[in-house]
């Protein structure tokens, strides 16, 4: 039968997505088949003929059947197409749904990695400047640190020079004086002046050059001109003026190193000397002077060599620093680099996923329009079909009214069976089913979202 070619036709069109309106043509087939028989017979019974009225009972009896026989099986064709529609419509628009709330989450997940992606590309510069910034202090202060040091070497090496000096200073004194040195006495007298201004120690020397005065006890030329060194503040050696008395302060050095400091503080000065015409009591006290100067600078070169190590610990506890924060600074910056990474991978993906949802959804909106639109071909097409076959079924009953004016009253049989399909069809029009069918195709021609809820049904 045509109807199930129709059938299978349909079920191909919604698996490769071909066009079925050749549906409506293949149903109304077999309808206008029949309209045309029924024409005539109409003509045989209007004409002189053959027939008797058996023969015309027979072919109309043929005919009824035939029309309840297409109905019944086009109405079950109809509920089998009308469940696959709503099975294809339902599955659909849940693909369609699925890929909107794909593409919204993909979506949403994208524009996260973007601005994750901004964020980090907008902290790795200052991140690197830090880096750079710090190295530089690095640079800065260990410079600064290595200067300082080798001042500090340079005057540690004055104090322990000057030390050195006035360990032998008092016999060197008494030997000039005894043995009849003056330039001798000058030198050293030079000399002292010299550690002292390199030291910063001028104000604390001038006891000792009192105490030298009162020591040697002469009256000569040479301790005038010591005295006269002393008070004036100029040396004279060699016919060479070295003044002092604008001798600038020194910088005391910060720190220096702890073992030379004991050597210091342990040194004596050298006390044993010759007899001499001096006064003992007068050389005592030259030698308490002098010690006295040494202790000092032994505390100075001390202080300075504890000075010297708390700034290397100061130092070296800042670099560490430094170098802490830049571990911790590169760290970031290798996290940072890593989240750029990740987030361009998560925009390549979900852009990739937006992208496959989009056109998923379109494929399925296409497919879904496709599917409502042969639905509501075939629904249209059994509608259609229906009225014709009702319409028949009354040009029947017209023709039967014919042969009665021809032939006279019909078997009761006959007339029930005519009744009876005639009821049948009148029944099926006027029921919710096919009124339901009837608005479906109202609305869906029109596009209305009414008919497609009826589909649905």
């Amino acid at each position: 039968m045509k109807v199930d070619a129709i059938f299978f036709v349909f079920i191909l069109s919604l698996s490769y997505t071909i066009s079925v309106k050749v549906l409506s043509v293949d149903i109304m087939t077999p309808i206008l088949k029949m309209d045309t028989q029924l024409s005539q017979l109409k003509v045989e019974l209007k004409s002189p003929s053959n027939f008797t009225k058996e023969l015309f009972l027979e072919k109309i009896e043929e005919m009824l059947k035939e029309i309840e026989e297409d109905q019944t099986k086009h109405e079950s064709i109809n509920q089998k197409m009308a469940q696959q529609c709503a099975e294809e419509e339902k599955f659909r628009k849940m693909e369609v749904s699925d890929a909107k709330e794909a593409f919204k989450a993909s979506s949403d997940a994208n524009s996260r990695c973007s601005e994750s992606l901004a964020a980090a590309k907008g902290f790795l510069p200052d991140l690197e400047k830090a880096v750079v910034s710090y190295k530089a202090q690095i640079k800065i202060k260990t410079e600064e640190r290595e200067v300082q040091h080798k001042k500090y070497l340079e005057l540690r090496k004055e104090w322990e020079n000057a030390i050195s000096f006035l360990k032998s200073f008092v016999n060197k004194i008494d030997d000039a004086v005894n043995n009849g040195k003056p330039t001798a006495l000058l030198q050293l007298n030079e000399m002292l002046i010299k550690h002292a201004s390199k030291l910063g120690k001028i104000k604390d020397i001038v006891p000792i050059f009192i105490a030298i005065e009162q020591t040697i006890n002469s009256s000569t030329k040479i301790s005038q001109k010591v005295a006269s060194s002393i008070s004036s503040g100029t040396v004279v050696s060699n016919s060479t003026n070295t003044s002092i008395s604008s001798v600038n302060s020194q910088t005391k050095s910060a720190g220096f190193m702890k073992e030379t400091t004991q050597n210091i503080t342990n040194t004596t000065i050298n006390t044993s000397i010759k007899e001499q015409p001096l006064s003992d009591n007068k050389l005592i006290n030259l030698k308490i002077v002098v010690q006295k100067l040494v202790t000092q600078l032994a505390a100075d070169c001390h202080e300075a060599d504890v000075q010297e190590d708390n700034l290397q610990k100061s130092f070296e506890t800042l670099i560490q620093e430094f170098n802490l924060i830049i571990s911790e600074l590169e760290q970031s910056i290798t996290r940072i680099k890593i989240q750029i990474k990740e987030m361009e991978s998560c925009i390549a993906s979900e852009s990739a996923i937006m992208s496959s949802s989009s056109q998923k959804e379109n494929r399925n909106q296409k497919l879904l329009f496709l599917a409502e639109r042969t639905c509501t071909d075939f629904i249209k097409s059994f509608v259609d079909a229906t009225n014709n076959r009702a319409r028949q079924v009354e040009v029947v009953k017209d023709i039967i009214v014919i042969i009665k004016r021809r032939f006279g009253e019909l078997p009761p049989n006959f007339m029930n069976e005519l009744n009876t399909t005639d009821g049948h069809f009148k029944e099926y029009i006027n029921s919710t089913q096919f009124q339901d069918y009837v608005e479906i195709v109202q609305f869906k021609m029109a596009d209305n979202l009414r008919g497609r809820q009826l589909s649905n049904n």
